[in-house]
């Protein structure tokens, strides 16, 4: 089963694609807490791929597909962008307190991405070209 939010890459819209995974999810009756962390996980994602990859350009659109898998019991949900494509290196992320030493603001919501999700995979597609963040989540239902 998927559900589907095709929206232009404004900050404004976060609100939006929040509203519609928290929606989405609910109609599957999973577990409040999961649905909360995906909420968070998705808004993290989309706001990096609105600001960094699509540079807050309202022509282009950032498309959200939420997949149900029942019998394995696993959400899986793309973030797709035809924007630039970003260095997505997982291994070179900072600490919290390298962060926090170089009084850096950001850099956190990736972190916790990771922690909140079983599974992230990014990938950049030519033709036609489209940045592609996948993230997997075991479920619980309520």
């Amino acid at each position: 089963m998927t559900n589907t939010l095709r929206i232009s890459c404004r900050l404004e819209n976060l609100k939006t694609i929040r509203q519609f995974v928290h929606d989405a999810l609910s109609a599957y009756g999973i577990d409040q807490k999961c649905i909360n962390h995906l909420v968070l996980c998705v808004d993290e994602i989309s706001a990096n791929s609105i600001i960094h990859s699509c540079r807050q350009d309202e022509s282009l659109m950032l498309e959200i597909n939420i997949n149900y898998h029942k019998e394995q019991e696993t959400i899986a949900v793309d973030i797709i962008d035809p924007g630039q494509s970003i260095n997505f290196s997982l291994p070179a992320l900072p600490t919290i307190q390298d962060i926090i030493k170089n009084k850096k603001k950001g850099g956190m919501g990736l972190m916790l991405v990771m922690k909140m999700i079983d599974k992230i995979e990014y990938k950049s597609t030519q033709e036609p070209h489209r940045n592609i963040c996948t993230l997997y989540k075991k479920i619980k239902t309520a």
